[in-house]
């Protein structure tokens, strides 16, 4: 049996005392319908910031894939895997890839191809740790987004 489970990020307003960035509340459920609902209803309040869906045995949730190939990292995502920070971002994991390795970025998702260069990238972008995981912040607002 499949187990799936949400993961969601909370921060507090800043009249509540600041922001609390290591806040994360979990889910699971046996049914992916009811998983699925839970994770749109994290991703429509405007208290959360990032989300995730993960399943036990990957049956019918599709895991994000991404390879390196001649210096471009390209990574298949769900438009909804975008962070809520800073008016929208993508994120890289740090701990996964080798930023030594790569000169331009690609996000595909359903709906549009997501494209920056390492660069501008590292320039615009700051690193925060989520979940015990050094990820590379860069918002929306500097990468070159077209449709499929």
């Amino acid at each position: 049996m499949t187990k799936y489970t949400v993961h969601f990020g909370k921060s507090y307003a800043m009249w509540l005392g600041g922001y609390d960035k290591t806040y994360h509340r979990k889910r699971t459920y046996l049914d992916k319908d009811m998983a699925l609902k839970c994770l749109n209803r994290a991703n429509n309040c405007k208290w959360v910031e990032w989300t995730d869906l993960q399943s036990t045995k990957g049956e019918g949730m599709k895991k994000a894939k991404q390879f390196i190939s001649e210096g471009v990292l390209t990574k298949y995502e769900k438009e909804s895997g975008k962070l809520r920070m800073s008016g929208g971002s993508w994120t890289i994991n740090l701990d996964n890839i080798k930023l030594e390795e790569v000169h331009k970025i690609v996000y595909i998702t359903q709906s549009y191809v997501y494209e920056i260069m390492k660069d501008s990238a590292i320039k615009h972008g700051y690193i925060k740790v989520f979940r015990g995981e050094n990820k590379l912040v860069v918002p929306l607002t500097r990468w070159t987004k077209r449709s499929l």
